[in-house]
């Protein structure tokens, strides 16, 4: 049976319905991604989301079934965003060290333009049902595997401590996520430098003292003594 139109869309141009229907669904998931955030996922309502965008409940469930499919869709959409960046920055050089470092600040400058998101992929992902959470984890999984592989090729490479890979991997997420928490814009640090400062104490732990750096000579000097 084919799917009703809603008044809003029967007035779109029938030359791009597609384009015209997806970018309605992307203005939908703005407007609720903000509502999500201000009044929680269980406080904010479909009624909410069409008060919002000065439209009907029926408009707004033409495009998606549930609250929770607009979650859903939300949080998938960062994610798929959050890999095809990494991917980006990870290939971006063959040096695994600088490819690492591209990737986490990257990710952390994420803070900037997708706060919302991170937020709701954060602290909302359990409001989805288990089909649902059971997608969006498997993408999670595919970015814990893209810094892992890094990690074990600069273990490989003999320019990192042997430390357990999801030791490290873990470590590393658990401090981009945490920023989410405790950084606040406008305040005397910028993101830039708080990311950049968070990321060299992260790879001084993991990374092996170059042959001939201050720091390993350093060592040296004070073993002689």
């Amino acid at each position: 049976m084919p799917k009703p139109k809603s008044p809003e869309d029967s007035k779109l141009s029938k030359a791009q319905p597609t384009v015209a229907s997806q970018d309605r669904r992307s203005q939908i998931e703005d407007v609720a991604t903000r509502a999500f955030c201000k009044m929680g996922y269980s406080g904010a309502s479909m009624r909410d989301i069409a008060r919002e965008m000065k439209t009907t409940q029926a408009a707004v469930y033409y495009h998606f079934s549930s609250k929770e499919d607009i979650l859903h869709s939300i949080i998938s959409r960062f994610t798929e965003q959050l890999l095809a960046l990494l991917r980006e920055r990870f290939e971006s050089t063959t040096d695994p060290v600088e490819s690492l470092r591209r990737a986490l600040l990257a990710h952390i400058l994420l803070q900037e333009t997708h706060s919302f998101e991170t937020r709701l992929v954060i602290e909302e992902k359990r409001n989805l049902g288990q089909v649902s959470r059971d997608r969006i984890v498997l993408r999670e999984k595919e970015v814990y595997a893209l810094y892992r592989q890094r990690v074990l090729a600069l273990v490989a490479s003999g320019r990192a401590r042997a430390f357990e890979p999801a030791v490290v991997t873990f470590a590393l997420l658990g401090i981009v996520n945490y920023f989410l928490h405790w950084f606040r814009p406008g305040g005397p640090l910028s993101l830039r430098l708080a990311a950049e400062q968070s990321i060299s104490l992260m790879l001084d732990g993991l990374l092996l003292p170059e042959k001939g750096s201050a720091r390993a000579n350093a060592k040296r000097s004070a073993r002689v003594a």
